[in-house]
């Protein structure tokens, strides 16, 4: 809602979307392989923006949360096993996990092992100095 009022541009989810099948395939984007989130982002926006506190030392960002994503994408879209998009006690991502748009967005140039993403799939466009704001432009 804060995107909406200072940039004056609609969001996808804001904290008070009440359509489930909506929050499911906005989920459903976000733990999906980059290709293949990139096939359905491309339909719902412009803009991709990933909250990450985890560069400086808090653990509270958009990672820590997509477990939740995989589970609510998982009630809608049964081929998403939320039991299989996780981290384990060291903080090593599961195979689902570390090929997500979620991770990907997040760790991208910050993570050395992350590779760019595909040609005319997302462009990175704005990190804040602090790593904590990430910004990506959906590429048609």
């Amino acid at each position: 809602y804060q995107i909406n009022g200072i940039a004056n541009r609609t969001t996808i989810a804001d904290g008070n979307t009440w359509n489930h099948e909506h929050i499911a395939l906005l989920g459903r984007a976000l733990v999906s392989p980059v290709k293949k989130a990139h096939r359905i982002v491309r339909h719902l926006a412009d803009y991709v923006l990933v909250w990450s506190t985890r560069y400086g030392n808090m653990w509270g960002d958009d990672i820590a949360k997509s477990p939740h994503m995989a589970r609510i994408g998982g009630s809608v879209y049964k081929d998403i096993k939320p039991e299989d998009f996780y981290q384990d006690q060291n903080g090593k991502p599961s195979e689902m996990m570390r090929k997500s748009l979620i991770y990907r967005t997040v760790n991208f140039r910050l993570d050395p092992s992350i590779p760019q993403f595909p040609p005319d799939t997302f462009e990175e466009v704005f990190t804040s100095k602090n790593n904590m704001v990430r910004i990506y432009k959906v590429l048609r």
